[in-house]
């Protein structure tokens, strides 16, 4: 006797779950999980689909790491190698010359750097800090900053003496800077690595920022009258003020953020400041900081998205999120990253966020795992890991956005093969994703550096336009369309355990998949194929060897012959099963060539089967 059930999922909004939420049938998250998520993004509401790929744009420096960078009102990147630095544009490409720098190769990955009005400015615990601009299109080298000097003598009348830091001795470098409230902050120096500083606010005379204006006290001079005067200490709401914590307990600062409020992160706690950029005088400052939330951070640093701040947590292996209220002016912090944990055990390395067109995170581990965290339908959180072709894997990356142009995309230093290489991964909404390549390392001309890969050549038409993606090293033309080389990636998808009924009819059953009907919108090509067991809780999914030929390609391009033009296909494919499958209930749906893939619903029917 058999009973026929069918199980359908129309929502994968809670993306990538942790094998741990396999039991947990009866929640929101379950029904709309995944067990797989590989090179996937999701809908704003529904659907999950194939990431594009990412665009070629030059060869790297040995050993080294990029930062983005505002002038002009346009998005560019400098890229620190041993010593010296380039400029790139927002594509990754090297548009300018090369200079040199004081920053060794391992010292680059520890520079704080912020661009303010078209100047990047740069800090360091072991270097002076330093500016650097774009002047004619040419990137210029580090420039140490004149800081205003203090006047030590004795206040006399018509010249006052002042007091200022000037962050000119060894020792004396801070380590942070961010930009907040028209005030440039300094923090964490070798000597000081408890004390904050922030420069003075704009000249409301010349109405010029002073980034350079660290004058702490003024003292004027007051005639009596009678020939003599005093020194009087000028209380002025535009000094600069320094900050020393008194409740970090040692434990240095790892990063700021301005995001709503100040707030810094230690070892120990995250800390925010008051709100209020009326100082005055050091010693006499309404500025203070205390405790946002008792939960210690590390290494990486914080990146915000609207009203959330993302940080590495004090182990330096988990990703937590602080929410800001504006009611009670405070944050409420949680982990997200349970779904993802056994891929942080190398712990994290980098984070970097995007805000449009879908507001995303990337974090980067220490050992090349590359992770998306993305907000589907507005707040829910869904992970997915981005895999590469062969071994290659990512050693950086960073954001870009802002600008004239409005850029929003991932920049990546890949490891591929012997190569090292920039790239681009474009973030595109959902409605564009088909306009997008779907190869890695893609370009649309012959300086790929790609060598020894697989050759493959196909043609698709979408949106009135026919495209070309080749892998490889392929020499023919076709001069209507646009030509893509790169290498190919695989998407997979993975759905959880089906919960049937419990009405005695599947109870202690052994169950069987007959057939699967999936959803497509502007899809072209791919496998389906249950997933057996597996033993090594580390693997994604089933290797080909392990099917047992039961590999089901469905299609619908035909032959795939050089030259011919295939279409995007929306509508449903169904596929039987012609014997029981009882290794598990769960299906691999999976993506190889390189073109779009959209699926909207999964729809599964079972046999169940009395024992």
């Amino acid at each position: 006797m058999s009973t026929q059930y069918r199980n359908i999922q129309f929502q994968f909004t809670t993306g990538l779950l942790s094998p741990l939420q396999e039991g947990a049938v009866g929640t929101n998250a379950y029904a709309n999980g995944l067990s797989v998520a590989e090179n996937v993004f999701y809908g704003s509401s529904a659907g999950v689909f194939k990431r594009n790929g990412t665009k070629f744009g030059s060869t790297a420096l040995a050993d080294s790491v990029v930062y983005s960078f505002i002038s002009g009102g346009e998005v560019h990147l400098v890229e620190f190698g041993d010593k010296s630095a380039r400029l790139l544009d927002a594509d990754g490409k090297v548009v300018g010359n090369a200079v040199t720098t004081p920053y060794s190769k391992n010292e680059t990955e520890e520079l704080c750097c912020n661009s303010f009005l078209d100047v990047l400015y740069i800090t360091h615990k072991n270097h002076h800090p330093a500016t650097m601009s774009i002047i004619d299109g040419q990137l210029t080298a580090p420039a140490d900053i004149e800081f205003v000097q203090s006047q030590s003598a004795t206040a006399t009348e018509g010249k006052d003496r002042t007091v200022c830091k000037t962050f000119d001795k060894e020792g004396d470098y801070p380590a942070l800077n961010i930009f907040y409230g028209g005030r440039w902050y300094l923090h964490s120096t070798k000597n000081e690595p408890l004390t904050l500083w922030a420069s003075r606010t704009i000249d409301s005379t010349t109405g010029e920022y002073r980034m350079n204006d660290f004058t702490l006290e003024i003292y004027t001079w007051v005639p009596d009258g009678e020939g003599g005067g005093r020194e009087d200490q000028l209380l002025l709401a535009d000094l600069a003020f320094s900050y020393l914590s008194t409740n970090m307990y040692g434990t240095s600062p790892r990063w700021m953020t301005a995001h709503q409020c100040l707030l810094i992160g230690t070892a120990r706690a995250l800390f925010k400041d008051s709100g209020n950029s009326a100082v005055t005088a050091t010693g006499d400052s309404p500025f203070t900081l205390s405790v946002a939330m008792e939960y210690g951070s590390r290494g990486a640093k914080a990146v915000a998205i609207g009203s959330y701040v993302f940080f590495s947590g004090t182990n330096g292996k988990s990703l937590l999120c602080a929410a800001y209220d504006q009611q009670y002016s405070s944050y409420a912090a949680a982990e997200i990253s349970s779904p993802v944990s056994r891929f942080l055990k190398a712990g994290i390395k980098r984070l970097s966020a995007l805000t449009t067109p879908m507001p995303c995170v990337f974090v980067l581990t220490n050992d090349g795992n590359l992770l998306c965290c993305y907000f589907v339908a507005g707040s829910i959180i869904a992970w997915s890991v981005i895999t590469f072709a062969d071994d290659d894997k990512p050693l950086w990356i960073e954001d870009v956005q802002g600008g004239n142009s409005g850029e929003s995309r991932i920049l990546l230093i890949m490891q591929r093969g012997s190569q090292r290489l920039i790239e681009t991964l474009e973030i595109v909404s959902s409605d564009n994703i088909w306009e997008e390549p779907h190869l890695d390392c893609y370009t649309v001309d012959e300086s790929s550096p790609l060598i020894n890969r697989e050759i493959t050549v196909v043609d698709v038409s979408f949106d009135g336009n026919v495209h070309r993606y080749s892998l490889g090293d392929e020499n023919k033309t076709k001069t209507s369309v646009t030509r893509y080389r790169g290498l190919a990636y695989t998407s997979v998808i993975g759905n959880m355990r089906a919960e049937l009924p419990a009405n005695g009819t599947s109870q202690s059953t052994m169950r069987s998949i007959k057939s699967v009907v999936v959803r497509l919108y502007k899809s072209f090509g791919g496998e389906i194929c249950p997933r057996p067991d597996l033993d090594n809780s580390e693997a994604l999914y089933v290797k080909d060897m392990d099917l047992n030929d039961e590999i089901i390609l469905y299609s619908r391009y035909g032959e795939r012959k050089y030259g011919e033009e295939n279409s995007l296909y929306t509508g449903e494919v169904q596929v039987n099963y012609s014997k029981s499958n009882l290794f598990d209930d769960r299906l691999i749906i999976r993506s190889r060539d390189p073109f779009p893939f959209c699926l909207t619903a999964l729809i599964v029917n079972y046999s169940v089967s009395e024992v």
